[in-house]
């Protein structure tokens, strides 16, 4: 690719707002030989939805004001003596929200747990 071309195409991908547009060189240098250009346009389109993927959820985690982020990987779930892992886990896969259940956290009304930093951790994960 030229100097010209690759001016146009940063120039393009900005007015139209498609950002991983201009690095499109990476995609071309991974295809393989027998893909076409309906191959090159699907990868690269892909990979300015992924973009704008990541963006948006970074946008809206931003948004929410969360005092901090933590996964639940960095729970420490020892401090729930009182709760039973079983129960902790199937919160984690947040199955309730695809089956549409809705979760009544009674079982965290210890005074030493944090419903806050668990129900934070749960919007997190989504």
């Amino acid at each position: 690719m030229t100097e010209l071309q690759k001016q146009t195409l940063q120039l393009y991908a900005k007015q139209l707002r498609l950002p991983t547009f201009t690095r499109c060189e990476d995609v071309v240098r991974q295809m393989e030989p027998v893909q076409g250009y309906a191959d090159f346009l699907i990868e690269l389109m892909k990979r300015e939805l992924d973009a704008r993927e990541d963006r948006a959820q970074k946008r809206r985690l931003k948004q929410a004001g969360f005092p901090y982020l933590k996964t639940f990987d960095e729970l420490d779930l020892s401090r729930f003596e009182h709760v039973s892992e079983a129960t902790l886990q199937e919160l984690m896969t947040c199955d309730f929200i695809r089956k549409r259940q809705n979760v009544v956290m009674t079982h965290f009304r210890h005074p030493d747990t944090k419903v806050t930093r668990i129900k934070n951790q749960t919007e997190i994960e989504l």
